[in-house]
C-alpha cells in the first residue's frame, strides 16, 4: 500500500489517512479523493449496487452478515428495492466473505 501512497501522495492528505481509525474514515481521506469522488458518501453512492437490484431478471441469493465490517446494515436494502428474483439472506454473524490480511495502515486480519 505504501507503493501507491508514494505515487499518488498530491490526491489526498498522508496525515489524514493515517489517523483513519475505520475503513469510513480511510476511504473518506485516501480511496474516495484517489478516484476522484467528492467523499466517502460521494464514493459509496456511485459505486454501489443498490441502484440495480430492482432490474435483476436472473434468480439472485444475496447473503449478507449484520456483523461485516464493510457492508455495515444501512446499506442492506429493504424489500422494495429488490427485484422479485431477488432472495436476501440476512444472518446477525458471519462478517465478510472475503480475507483481509495484515497490512498498512491498521494491520487487520479477518
Amino acid at each position: 500500500m505504501t507503493y501507491k501512497f508514494d505515487r499518488h501522495t498530491a490526491a489526498f492528505d498522508w496525515r489524514r489517512a493515517m489517523s483513519a481509525r475505520t475503513f469510513a474514515e480511510f476511504d473518506d481521506a485516501v480511496t474516495a479523493p484517489l478516484h476522484g469522488f467528492r467523499n466517502k458518501d460521494d464514493y459509496y453512492d456511485k459505486c454501489s449496487s443498490l441502484h440495480f437490484l430492482k432490474d435483476i431478471v436472473r434468480p439472485t441469493l444475496i447473503v449478507n452478515a449484520l456483523d461485516d465490517p464493510f457492508m455495515t446494515p444501512e446499506v442492506i436494502p429493504d424489500a422494495d428495492k429488490l427485484s422479485e428474483s431477488v432472495t436476501l439472506e440476512v444472518s446477525d454473524a458471519g462478517g465478510h466473505v472475503g480475507f483481509i490480511g495484515g497490512g498498512m495502515p491498521w494491520r487487520p486480519h479477518y
